[in-house]
């Protein structure tokens, strides 16, 4: 993720919200790649889809999200 998009002190324009969102489909990708670590990757990917299925990357709803991938976003949104 570009620093740019990271530590901007503004709102994301439109392009910068839909680089940003890609965040979490490249970093399944990239862990993907390393097997101790493949179990992870539907957490990684999907730690940001929602409830309501208005969520990223790929607009799962209730129990079409992953337990862990949920623990993970609730966490996330906590910390944030």
């Amino acid at each position: 993720m570009p620093d740019g998009i990271l530590v901007k002190p503004a709102k994301l324009d439109y392009w910068e919200y839909s680089r940003m969102k890609m965040h979490s489909a490249e970093g399944a990708r990239i862990v993907g790649k390393l097997g101790r670590l493949r179990e992870t990757v539907p957490i990684i990917r999907h730690h940001h889809e929602r409830w309501d299925g208005k969520g990223y990357p790929d607009g799962l709803a209730t129990d079409e999200i992953p337990l862990e991938a949920a623990i993970v976003g609730l966490a996330d949104s906590w910390d944030v």
